[in-house]
């Protein structure tokens, strides 16, 4: 949510950039709707059901039987109950930046997710677009 935080507020100058913003989650669609409105994101934020878009960019993967057990047993957390491909896939956490032409222009990809594209270097990318 901090991420999705962040880029709300600076939404306004990605706009005045020329660029759409979005996120994809594989969470379920009425986990999305609520979750746009309680921290009242001002971009769209998209269910990607079945995880297609995460596999079509090489980020999806599936949590190891024993990890899924960590879930389930010391976290007490399903992972099956929201997400909208009902499995136990998460995507890497990533942040394309994508022209018109749909060249992918920037892109973070890592495994731990507290490593993030900072805004300010989305908006640096976009300028040079």
């Amino acid at each position: 949510m901090a991420e999705l935080r962040a880029l709300h507020e600076v939404y306004p100058d990605f706009r005045k950039a020329g660029a759409q913003l979005f996120a994809i989650s594989v969470e379920k669609p009425e986990r999305i709707k609520e979750m746009v409105q309680k921290h009242g994101l001002s971009f769209p934020c998209l269910s990607d059901e079945g995880g297609q878009t995460a596999r079509n960019y090489n980020i999806l993967w599936e949590l190891s039987p024993a990890l899924q057990a960590q879930y389930r047993e010391g976290l007490k957390f399903d992972l099956s109950q929201v997400s909208a491909n009902s499995g136990w896939h998460l995507p890497v956490p990533a942040t394309f930046i994508i022209d018109r032409n749909g060249v992918i222009r920037s892109a973070l990809v890592d495994q731990d997710f507290t490593k993030r594209m900072e805004p300010s270097d989305i908006l640096d990318t976009l300028k040079t677009i």
